[in-house]
């Protein structure tokens, strides 16, 4: 599902922790993605860009933030950043950024 407004969407129904540590905890998963790349994040930056313009700057979390790509695009666009994230491999990568 997606917002008319602004186009951010959401997973329903939600699924299962289990379900979700199943997908996302695989290290084959974040590995066959590849961290990101300047064009997805120029894309991220345009949303924090966009984010920024409409409620302006402050805290942001990101559920399920993966390796950070966005959290870094929102930091450098001034955001105070935090997020949240169930894979262990990915947090590893993000911290390791």
């Amino acid at each position: 599902m997606a917002c008319r407004r602004c186009g951010f969407g959401r997973t329903h129904p939600v699924p299962s922790l289990e379900t979700l540590k199943k997908a996302y905890g695989q290290e084959e998963y974040f590995r066959s993605r590849g961290m990101w790349d300047e064009e997805s994040s120029e894309a991220f930056g345009r949303r924090a860009r966009s984010l920024a313009g409409r409620w302006g700057l402050g805290g942001l979390l990101d559920v399920g933030c993966g390796e950070g790509a966005f959290l870094h695009a929102a930091r450098k666009e001034g955001f105070q950043v935090k997020g949240s994230e169930i894979s262990a491999v990915a947090v590893s990568r993000a911290r390791a950024l």
